[in-house]
C-alpha cells in the first residue's frame, strides 16, 4: 500500500500519515497478519512525503514505516 502525504505532513505523531499508520497497525494489518511473523509480511505500507529528505525526522516516523512494529 502506498500513502501520499499532504504538503505539510511530515509523518510526525499528530500528522495524518501517523494516524493512518496507527489505524492500519491496529486493524487491517494486525487482523490479516499471522502471529509471529513480520508486520509487513502481508501488507507493506509505504509513504511518499513532499518534505525534503534533509528536513525529514526519520527517527520520529511511525514504527510501521520503519519496520519496527
Amino acid at each position: 500500500m502506498i500513502a501520499f502525504a499532504a504538503k505539510d505532513d511530515d509523518g510526525q505523531e499528530v500528522a495524518a500519515i501517523a494516524k493512518l499508520c496507527d489505524y492500519a497497525s491496529n486493524t487491517l494489518i494486525s487482523r490479516f497478519t499471522p502471529e509471529r511473523t513480520e508486520i509487513d509480511s502481508v501488507y507493506d505500507l509505504r509513504a511518499v512525503f513532499q518534505t525534503g529528505h534533509r528536513d525529514m525526522k526519520l527517527d520520529a516516523l511511525p514504527p510501521l514505516l520503519c519496520g519496527l512494529n
